[in-house]
């Protein structure tokens, strides 16, 4: 699923069926971790929500780049949540 949104409440509206369960998750990470700001981000294949931005660099990469902690993003099949904590 490509969801094209400027908004998380527009993220939200344009997730169909997932919607709910998007905004329940939500819910959850905003009440255990509040001082991880929600961000949308994402590229070609479309948005996700993102929580906790950070800076990361790779060997490979000439600049830094950020990345969410966590991250929750509607598929076309289902709902995925990413945790980066190392």
């Amino acid at each position: 699923m490509n969801i094209d949104a400027k908004t998380r409440k527009e993220y939200f509206e344009k997730a169909g069926d997932r919607s709910d369960d998007l905004r329940a998750l939500h819910a959850v990470i905003r009440e255990a971790a509040p001082g991880l700001k929600p961000v949308l981000f994402g590229g070609m294949t479309g948005k996700m929500l993102g929580y906790g931005m950070q800076q990361y660099k790779t060997k490979s990469m000439k600049q830094a780049g950020e990345w969410p902690l966590l991250a929750l993003a509607a598929q076309k099949h289902h709902m995925s949540l990413y945790v980066c904590a190392v």
